[in-house]
């Protein structure tokens, strides 16, 4: 347990899902900048993965 008030894991795709759920209608391709636990859960991979730095992924959400 960390003494910094930091958001969980499960906060932050809360985020991400509730931001890209606003666009996911209007648009075919959405463009996104994220850290690599989101692109993690996005795509499927294990949480404990290495991802090369600047990666470009696609998903569909």
């Amino acid at each position: 347990m960390s003494d910094f008030d930091y958001e969980t894991g499960s906060e932050i795709i809360d985020c991400v899902s509730f931001v890209l759920d606003k666009y996911k209608d209007k648009y075919d391709c959405i463009g996104c900048v994220t850290h690599g636990q989101v692109i993690r859960w996005m795509t499927g991979m294990d949480m404990s993965s290495s991802m090369p730095y600047c990666g470009i992924y696609q998903v569909k959400y």
